[in-house]
């Protein structure tokens, strides 16, 4: 019997260790053959409106249950914010009604986001990384995050 209970404790673990990892996301981009990458918890809004809610101070870590990363190998600017080579913790600060700003090791560098609502309703946070539109050889991306109608948008490049 005792061996049936380890078995089954042992099985549970388990399965509950590969249902957090399932709640884990990744973005990826290679900008001038540089890898930037952030990883973050994606949680669900269960007809919440998060982004909604949140009142000016609040600091966001941008995901659930661990600390969003972001790794990059380039050194990125955006606007007149540099951001060396390095992890970075990520966290979003709320600064008014639909008004945010991104903080990096908190707030050791701050960008600003551009807030958009959007007709689709994004159950699950998600962040993408993606390429300006201005081409690949520019080195120019974004970080967006979307979460219920809620649009998070800041742009950066590889500085020179």
């Amino acid at each position: 019997m005792k061996k049936v209970l380890v078995i089954a404790a042992v099985l549970l673990t388990q399965l509950s260790l590969e249902a957090q990892e399932d709640l884990r996301g990744t973005a990826e981009l290679t900008l001038k053959g540089k890898k930037v990458s952030i990883e973050y918890g994606r949680p669900s809004l269960r007809g919440r409106d998060m982004l909604g809610m949140a009142e000016a101070g609040l600091v966001w870590r941008m995901g659930m249950n661990a600390p969003t990363t972001m790794k990059t190998e380039a050194n990125l600017v955006s606007g007149e914010v540099s951001i060396p080579a390095g992890d970075y913790k990520l966290q979003a600060k709320c600064v008014g009604p639909d008004q945010w700003e991104l903080l990096l090791n908190g707030g050791e560098a701050v960008v600003p986001f551009k807030t958009e609502v959007v007709d689709a309703n994004v159950e699950t946070f998600t962040i993408y990384l993606l390429r300006s539109r201005y081409g690949q050889d520019t080195g120019g991306a974004r970080l967006r995050a979307d979460w219920g109608n809620k649009r998070l948008t800041a742009e950066f490049k590889v500085s020179d």
